[in-house]
């Protein structure tokens, strides 16, 4: 846990720091972001208080827990979804807002907010496109997770809409 800034108004950022691969890179990217905005105003009133969730709703939840103890006023993150519900359940004692960084909006509401690209929207605007330029057959490959079979559904929706037809589905593992 650290701390960026000096100001009065405290927002904590809760990432899973400390995870392995693709997760943990896209988390200190973000860290790196946020003490950049930050470090672009003069003198801002806000202090960052970073907590690492180690990639798990109980370290999302601990790091919630100890950003409230420590006076935070709205929380940020974290960037999965199955965590969201952990860090919820703490800020929802205190009132506190959280704007989670998940593309699962099944899990907005009652305070929870997100700050993401929604895969839908984005389905749906690649397949706009892909007709508008006489696109309508579509092979689709996608991660065999929750993200993937958001993907799927909002794919086998939006192509027939449009007068397309899928005529490929593959999902691929982690280990692809």
């Amino acid at each position: 846990a650290a701390t960026a800034g000096t100001g009065g108004v405290k927002v904590a950022v809760i990432l899973p720091l400390s995870a392995a691969g693709n997760a943990g890179l896209a988390a200190q990217s973000m860290r790196n972001a946020a003490e950049m905005a930050l470090a672009e105003f003069q003198n801002p009133n806000i202090q960052l208080l970073i907590k690492d969730d180690n990639g798990s709703p109980q370290g999302a939840q601990a790091g919630a827990q100890q950003a409230v103890d420590e006076g935070a006023e709205i929380i940020l993150g974290p960037l999965f979804a199955q965590s969201v519900p952990a860090v919820a359940q703490v800020a929802r004692t205190r009132g506190i807002s959280v704007i989670a960084f998940s593309t699962d909006s099944s899990i907005a509401g009652r305070g929870v907010y997100l700050l993401s690209f929604l895969p839908e929207s984005d389905v749906n605007r690649i397949v706009e496109y892909s007709g508008s330029i006489g696109k309508r057959s579509v092979a689709v490959l996608v991660p065999d997770n929750a993200y993937g079979n958001v993907v799927e559904a909002a794919v086998k929706a939006a192509v027939p809409r449009r007068g397309g037809r899928v005529v490929a589905f593959e999902k691929y593992g982690a280990d692809r």
